[in-house]
Formats: structure tokens, C-alpha cells, sequence
């Protein structure tokens, strides 16, 4: 964080508040080829049930010397903390299209309720199938052909369309920092035990 703030960065869009990291490394190692070493160097990949307790909506980091970073953090569905930014959505496109059309409108549904508006996270990967890469057919959802998910995303777009006005990063994180409405948080190391006990501040 104090390198991105260094660097000019305006904000900070990395942390996923979800309960389901250790079940996605877990697939993830499963499905792979990794080494036992391999294994061992992605031991954080994805999280820890920690990460569920994280807000999802946008704070402040403290930062030294009296900075600050804007974080805003990857959407996952209010209360329960379940991705679905597409990657997820693709998968869930493996069983049924209906039935990840649903899960998102639940989603969009559940972020108006409590007033959260959506940070909609996109991989390079979500508009690629296993047709143009075979080397990583074994990422979820890379079994559907690259036009299919294509096509996928412009019916997703279109559902945020419906609900939220869609903008860019920087023109969101320009629109937060102009409210001065933003909890602020002390900036921790990364894996610091007490990185989820802070309270939040004014």
C-alpha cells in the first residue's frame, strides 16, 4: 500500500471480502499442476477466512506520514461475502447460463438493498476459453469457447446497466473521494494478526 501511494497511485482495489479463499485454493491446487514447492509459495492464494470480516464498502487507508489510499474492494455478495465478479459467474455458466444470470441479479439485488455499489472485478481470462489458450484449460470456466464468454459479458454489463450507472475505476474512486464520507483504517503489514482487529475510524 505505502508503494502504491509512493508511486501516485489513487486507490487500492486488491482485497476480496470472502469467507470461500481457503475452498478456492483448495480447488485451484486440485485442478492444477503444481509442485509440492509450487504448492507451498501460493500457501496465501486467495485468502484466509479472515478476509470475510473486511468491509465491502470503500475506506481509507492511514497510511504514514498523514497519507492516505483509497481502497475499494472487490464486490462479493452482501452478507453471505460470495464472489461473483465474472470468473465465478463463468463457472457457474459450466452447469447453467439461466442459473448464473440468477445469482448475479440476487447480487445486484442485494448490493441496492444495502446500498453497496459494486467494484465488478475482470480477468484477462474471462474473455478467453481454452479455443486460444490451451496451456490454461485448466483455470474454472476455460472449457467455454472464447465467443461464448464474450457474448456472456455483454448480458452481464447489460444487467449492471439496469441498475448502476457503469464508470470506470478512477471516475468511481474520484466520486468516493469527493464525498469525504470514508471510514479510515490503519495500515498494517500484510499477515499481521491484528490486520482485522482494527476498528474503523472517522
Amino acid at each position: 500500500m505505502r508503494l502504491l501511494s509512493d508511486r501516485g497511485y489513487l486507490y487500492d482495489a486488491s482485497t476480496l471480502p470472502t469467507y470461500i479463499g481457503p475452498l478456492a485454493r483448495a480447488y485451484y491446487f486440485s485442478i492444477s499442476r503444481l509442485r509440492r514447492d509450487q504448492k507451498a509459495e501460493r500457501a496465501v492464494l486467495f485468502g484466509s477466512l479472515r478476509d470475510g470480516l473486511r468491509p465491502l464498502r470503500p475506506y481509507l487507508w492511514r497510511l504514514e506520514g498523514e497519507r492516505r489510499l483509497l481502497e475499494m474492494p472487490v464486490t462479493t455478495f452482501p452478507v453471505v461475502k460470495t464472489p461473483f465478479h465474472l470468473s465465478y459467474l463463468h463457472y457457474l455458466c459450466r452447469y447453467s447460463e439461466r442459473l448464473a444470470l440468477a445469482y448475479l441479479g440476487a447480487a445486484i439485488t442485494a448490493c441496492r438493498l444495502t446500498g453497496v455499489e459494486p467494484s465488478f472485478l475482470l480477468h484477462p481470462l474471462d474473455l478467453m476459453g481454452g479455443d486460444q489458450v490451451p496451456q490454461l484449460a485448466f483455470f474454472p470456466g476455460m472449457e467455454l469457447p472464447s465467443q461464448r464468454k464474450r457474448a456472456f459479458l455483454v448480458k452481464v454489463l447489460r444487467r449492471f446497466g439496469e441498475a448502476f450507472t457503469l464508470v470506470d475505476m478512477s471516475t468511481h474512486a474520484r466520486s468516493l473521494l469527493a464525498r469525504d464520507t470514508l471510514s479510515v483504517r490503519e495500515a498494517v503489514p500484510l499477515g499481521s494478526a491484528s490486520a482485522m482487529a482494527r476498528r474503523p475510524r472517522r
